[in-house]
């Protein structure tokens, strides 16, 4: 929202009214609800975090299904989903906990590998001292690469509520967003104030952070930049290994490829515990690529 108090109060003032107009009339068409709460606002000046829909006329609309399309028109940047398969504020849940989290990618050519970040999640609670009572564990879906295609249309969102429902129904919370790195999603959750972040992530993403030739001439500005939005916020990476198919190794952040001007940063974060190798894993569990 905007950060001058005059202007967001006439923010909340248009969004209320759209919100009693759209409830109204738009109640038969969900889709054209949502987008009508922003009538009359400049893009960006407000946020919607979430959408909870009550009442008899709601009783066949999906909250996870709404709550998508927010994520979808670009009102809001994450959906989160407890276990029950309810709508959650993120404050109400995140507020000054340790939190571990599973990033994954809508329709990834792999499953997410539940054994490894079992074990993550463990190292999580041993190196940063978590009790059991204030840990939350997520699995994260990534829209982005349903967004980036423009052949993608509702049946997709169906299918990705559908997706979510699966994943709560493992027993754990679920947060859809469009964060395509990782320091995206700890900008995020640093506003729920968390003790520690615990983001478990395949080190294949890694290798292309620390890339020079996946980014411009600008690449040491670029992963500064990366670096200090991620690491200053109470968060460790977890890194998860990958068998090479083609050398039959298995790639750990030990041995991973990082380019030459990256590699005193990179060494840093690793001898400072930023960035760790996901201990005890068993061979049979690495998945190749």
């Amino acid at each position: 929202m905007d950060n001058d108090t005059s202007l967001q109060h006439n923010v909340l003032g248009i969004l209320g009214v759209n919100l009693v107009y759209a409830a109204f009339y738009y109640n038969h068409d969900v889709q054209l609800m949502v987008e009508s709460l922003v009538d009359n606002l400049s893009f960006g000046s407000v946020e919607i975090d979430m959408i909870s829909l009550r009442g008899p006329v709601f009783k066949h609309t999906s909250d996870r299904l709404v709550n998508l399309y927010l994520i979808a028109k670009g009102f809001s940047s994450a959906a989160i989903f407890n276990p029950q398969r309810n709508v959650m504020q993120a404050k109400d849940l995140l507020y000054k906990k340790d939190i571990m989290i599973l990033r994954t990618k809508f329709l990834q050519k792999s499953k997410p590998n539940f054994d490894l970040f079992n074990k993550a999640v463990e190292q999580f609670k041993r190196s940063q001292n978590v009790k059991n009572d204030n840990l939350v564990v997520m699995i994260e879906v990534l829209m982005s690469n349903l967004l980036d295609d423009d052949t993608s249309n509702d049946n997709d969102l169906e299918i990705f509520a559908t997706r979510a429902e699966e994943l709560c129904d493992t027993g754990n919370n679920v947060i859809v967003s469009n964060f395509k790195r990782n320091n995206k999603l700890a900008q995020y959750l640093a506003r729920c104030k968390p003790r520690n972040v615990g983001i478990s992530t395949n080190i294949s993403n890694l290798r292309t952070i620390f890339n020079a030739k996946n980014y411009s001439e600008t690449y040491t500005q670029e992963l500064l930049t990366y670096i200090s939005d991620l690491f200053s916020r109470n968060v460790k990476l977890y890194a998860y290994p990958y068998l090479n198919k083609k050398t039959n190794e298995v790639i750990t952040v030990k041995n991973m490829p990082v380019s030459p001007e990256a590699k005193p940063l990179f060494d840093f974060l690793v001898i400072n515990n930023y960035i760790q190798d996901i201990e005890g894993y068993d061979v049979k569990d690495v998945k190749g690529i």
